[in-house]
């Protein structure tokens, strides 16, 4: 006789300290026992999606299988908005990974972690599609796009100030050279001034000595004695 076959699909309830307490939700893991099989024997199909189950971290919430980090995070939505996937006629495997795609989405806005608001966005709005209850979720998934916005506007008028404050900097500047022309520029206007009043002063002086000249010709000119001396041609 061939030894005895003990199949390893057996299910255990397991507490986890890290999960919230309540006897309405548990979550249940997969136990392998060990298995004492012939040589002809194979694994049970039971068995081997056990074993994949718990290779994978894989756990179950009532009749959800997730990701046993998202199983906390799981719970807390069943506990305050019951099974949001009740309407949802999808088969376990497929509900199973909707849910958890909601619970992923949830546990972003509570870590504050969400990048992209449109593939979120798109993750709730595929979930409600399918009658998954996120009327719940919708309000929250609002106000953290509400809030992104906000911070993006905030980021856009620093971003603004800042280059009014280099714009300012910098017309501070032009106008500090422009004055620093300016003065230069009056100093040459009040210096070339100045000049030309000199050479209006010399060309004075210069006209006044002219007619003083003149002014000596004509006396000479009309003098008799210089006359009467000036000698006379072609006599």
């Amino acid at each position: 006789m061939g030894r005895r076959i003990s199949h390893c699909n057996q299910l255990e309830s397991l507490r986890d300290e890290n999960l919230p307490d309540g006897d309405d939700i548990e979550i249940i893991e997969p136990k392998l026992e060990e298995c004492e099989l012939d040589e002809n024997a194979s694994p049970t199909s039971g068995s081997l999606e056990n074993r994949s189950a718990r290779k994978s971290g894989m756990v179950y919430v009532k009749t959800y299988k997730v990701n046993r980090d998202i199983a906390p995070t799981l719970i807390d939505i069943m506990r305050k908005h019951g099974d949001i996937a009740a309407a949802c006629v999808l088969t376990s495997d497929l509900k199973s990974s909707i849910v958890e795609s909601v619970c992923k989405v949830f546990k972003r806005i509570q870590t504050d972690d969400i990048v992209e608001m449109v593939e979120e966005e798109k993750r709730v709005s595929d979930a409600k599609k399918l009658n998954i209850d996120v009327s719940w979720l919708e309000p929250l998934l609002e106000a953290v796009r509400k809030r992104k916005e906000a911070n993006k506007h905030y980021g856009l008028c620093l971003e603004m100030k800042g280059g009014v404050i280099m714009a300012k900097r910098a017309a501070q500047k032009d106008l500090r050279d422009r004055r620093s022309e300016l003065v230069a520029a009056k100093q040459r206007v009040e210096e070339a001034e100045r000049c030309v009043a000199a050479m209006h002063l010399v060309g004075k002086n210069l006209t006044d000595r002219l007619h003083e000249s003149e002014s000596d010709l004509d006396s000479w000119a009309n003098d008799p004695v210089v006359t009467l001396t000036r000698p006379r041609y072609g006599v």
